[in-house]
């Protein structure tokens, strides 16, 4: 999918050129000004950068297990189960629990899915027509205070960015959800639980 970036004022495409230049050298959290002033404009004119839209950039949910796990117990389990079985919560069942609550973090199904924070981008071009993603975290539809930003940098591709939160730790996908074993999950529960 093609995703064109955003058209930013005439004003900040020198700023946006740094920025760029930044990325490709691999400096994601450049210094000065540029950055700054890129990612206030790309908040106060939300509809021209495709803040909120997606028109310049895609995104993904970030769920960090132990965070999850976190939110998880046996009381949540229980109160799924039919009331009439009264078997004990097994090893099985924690781990069927903790699998249908990231599957449903990752297709927007849970309830609290929103709660997750989305990584973002939204694309800016240099004037050389190089692309490089602006990244950032949004959250906090919940509880009615609008979304919460915290821009994480600019990369040369948002692949990068979604790299970077792989090796930290992070769940960016479905399918890597699936790859853990039952064995790490249950282990991660038992650190959660004591």
């Amino acid at each position: 999918m093609h995703i064109e970036p955003a058209v930013v004022p005439t004003s900040l495409q020198s700023h946006v050129d740094a920025l760029v230049q930044a990325a490709i050298a691999g400096v994601n959290d450049p210094t000065g000004p540029s950055f700054d002033l890129v990612t206030s404009w790309c908040e106060v004119h939300s509809d021209d950068s495709g803040f909120y839209s997606g028109d310049h950039g895609e995104s993904f949910p970030v769920v960090w297990l132990e965070n999850e796990l976190g939110r998880c117990s046996d009381d949540d389990i229980e109160s799924e189960k039919n009331p009439d079985d009264d078997a004990p919560i097994s090893d099985v069942l924690r781990v069927t629990f903790v699998r249908k609550r990231l599957a449903g973090v990752f297709d927007g199904s849970l309830w609290d899915s929103d709660m997750h924070s989305m990584a973002c981008e939204i694309r800016v071009a240099a004037s050389d027509t190089a692309v490089a993603s602006l990244c950032f975290y949004l959250s906090g539809y919940s509880f009615g205070d609008g979304p919460q930003i915290e821009w994480c940098g600019v990369y040369r591709a948002f692949d990068d960015f979604r790299n970077e939160l792989r090796a930290s730790g992070a769940l960016t996908s479905l399918e890597e959800a699936e790859r853990i074993s039952d064995s790490v999950l249950l282990e991660h529960w038992r650190h959660h639980m004591r």
